[in-house]
């Protein structure tokens, strides 16, 4: 770890700074098609005294879990953008990909009813989980719910042929890659850059879990792009440090160039502590952080992203990884209907009266 001054002593951490770096981001994303879908509430901070105290850093939420539409989450970032793009390319039809209990496909859905498009989810069985409530519950009764056609397949590459036939045959069809993240989807993170920026508040770090990489490139190209230095920490929960690396530096790259900007995107610092035995498989450290954070704070965080996320920030803390007394913004991803699909290895004590 590099030390590095005060951030009061650095004059990129200026707000005023902040604020023009946030105005050229706004400025960059004028020219794309955006379909309204954050809302009041999106992005919103949820201090974290109780947590904070134990751990001794200042832990804040970015509640990118909260929103309008489809139950709320972080995809309605990149949707905004993705929908756009398809709305102004006379899309009738959207297709996505996802695990079978994909949060992306579920506010894809939801997102594609809102815009008059109709939504086809190819679900991919790569979670070795045939429980009920993983088959029929959380996401897929949420699916169900919002008249998305189910594709279910086996593989990667039935996924691929499912996908490029439903584009020879499908009404004007969009494709939309898994978790949204290309480059047109990682623009809406670039915009919460700019709104982080707007606030004027300084962050030693900010930290994200980590997919399928584009909420950690958007951040990345967005940083760059404004030309504000941010250290910006990847928490994988599938991939290994190896996987994902090239995955986000392809596309911090490709967003960089899609806004036209000349700035290069830092090296992408992941961390795979948290990925346990693989994506979407719940873990021992990942269960505890959610029930610290729901006993302790009130907020409920989900299995397969975001408590997964906490346990390794949790663990990054307490080997040093992450400083003591530092100003850490953790973005909440969403995911809660994964709780209810995963009910069989969410089993913490029970508090009896």
């Amino acid at each position: 770890m590099t030390a590095h001054h005060h951030p009061d002593h650095h004059p990129d951490h200026h707000p005023d700074h902040h604020r023009a770096a946030a105005a050229r981001l706004w400025h960059a994303l004028k020219p794309f098609p955006r379909y309204p879908l954050v809302t009041p509430g999106t992005g919103s901070h949820t201090a974290l005294p109780a947590l904070s105290a134990d751990l001794g850093i200042t832990l804040t939420l970015m509640r990118d879990d909260v929103g309008a539409y489809g139950g709320g989450g972080n995809k309605l970032r990149k949707l905004e953008y993705l929908l756009g793009a398809a709305l102004e390319q006379g899309a009738k039809t959207v297709i996505t990909v996802g695990a079978v209990q994909s949060n992306h496909c579920r506010l894809t859905a939801a997102a594609c009813r809102r815009a008059g498009l109709e939504p086809h989810l190819v679900l991919v069985r790569m979670v070795p989980n045939t429980t009920p409530d993983y088959v029929n519950n959380g996401n897929v009764l949420l699916d169900t719910l919002a008249g998305a056609v189910l594709h279910y397949v086996d593989t990667a590459e039935e996924a691929r042929a499912t996908i490029a036939t439903l584009m020879q045959t499908l009404d004007h069809p969009y494709y939309i890659p898994a978790g949204g993240s290309d480059a047109t989807g990682a623009l809406g993170y670039v915009q919460a850059v700019a709104e982080i920026l707007d606030s004027g508040q300084h962050w030693d770090l900010i930290v994200t879990t980590l997919g399928s990489g584009g909420t950690q490139a958007g951040l990345l190209a967005g940083y760059a792009a404004a030309g504000v230095p941010q250290r910006i920490l990847g928490l994988s929960i599938g991939y290994t440090v190896a996987e994902a690396t090239p995955i986000v530096a392809t596309d911090a790259a490709n967003t960089l160039t899609l806004l036209g900007s000349c700035a290069n995107a830092p090296a992408p610092w992941i961390d795979d502590r948290g990925k346990g035995e693989g994506y979407g498989i719940v873990s021992p450290a990942g269960n505890d952080a959610i029930t610290a954070m729901i006993r302790q704070e009130g907020v409920f965080l989900d299995p397969v992203y975001t408590g997964k996320a906490m346990g390794a920030l949790f663990s990054a803390v307490h080997d040093g990884t992450i400083r003591a007394r530092s100003r850490v913004l953790f973005i909440h991803t969403g995911g809660f209907p994964g709780l209810f699909a995963y009910q069989p290895f969410l089993t913490p004590v029970q508090a009896h009266g």
